[in-house]
């Protein structure tokens, strides 16, 4: 499997683990399938995204492609334009050669409008792609900002894409920053706001190790 590959599996696997954990209710039966993502056999089917800053996004890319899993001897010069003092480059002995394991970005601020322009081109992704018929749709957004948000820039960022979400026949829209966790109803706008930290860097370890059996 490649890179990308198993990087698209760890966060679709640890919104399914986050789903299961808080919303059993509804999410305990959740499998990995593709189109949508996430899916408890016909009856509810989660698609999962990630919203990037789009500067580092292109990072990540080029990350994926070119230095992940490299020795560090062989990537130095890509290395040092990589980093630019901003990252933390994690290196490890791969059968007695250090090569570089993981990056460690600088915290961003996700706007809003990052946010909606995330959501919408999933969204369009979505209105286009042949899906399996399921009783309900949700939308499940990572955001890579580290932060807690607040209700009001979540209420905001319902608003703005309440129609499109709702054109698209979603249910619920989540927004998952890393230890907290909105969800919003698209149908009455009601917002609930769950804090995840003292079990998600247990749930991380869990996807990390589900995506490498993939």
């Amino acid at each position: 499997m490649n890179e990308h590959n198993r990087e698209k599996n760890y966060f679709e696997l640890l919104a399914a683990l986050v789903l299961k954990e808080f919303f059993p209710e509804d999410y305990s039966l959740l499998k990995h399938y593709d189109k949508p993502d996430l899916r408890n056999k016909e009856l509810v089917g989660v698609e999962v995204c990630r919203a990037l800053d789009p500067y580092e996004a292109e990072k990540n890319s080029f990350w994926n492609k070119n230095l992940k899993m490299r020795a560090v001897d062989e990537v130095q010069e890509e290395l040092t334009k990589f980093c630019d003092n901003e990252y933390d480059v994690i290196k490890w002995d791969v059968d007695g050669v250090p090569s570089i394991v993981g990056m460690s970005p600088p915290a961003k601020w996700i706007t809003n409008n990052c946010l909606i322009s995330t959501i919408k081109k999933k969204i369009k992704k979505i209105q286009k792609g042949k899906y399996a018929s399921v009783e309900s749709l949700d939308l499940y957004v990572f955001s890579d900002s580290f932060e807690e948000r607040g209700l009001q820039e979540i209420q905001s960022l319902l608003s703005d894409t309440n129609s499109i979400l709702r054109d698209a026949g979603i249910r619920y829209l989540f927004l998952d920053e890393y230890g907290w966790l909105y969800r919003c109803s698209i149908m009455d706008g009601e917002i609930l706001f769950i804090n995840t930290k003292s079990k998600y860097n247990a749930l991380q370890v869990e996807a990390m190790a589900q995506a490498c059996c993939f």
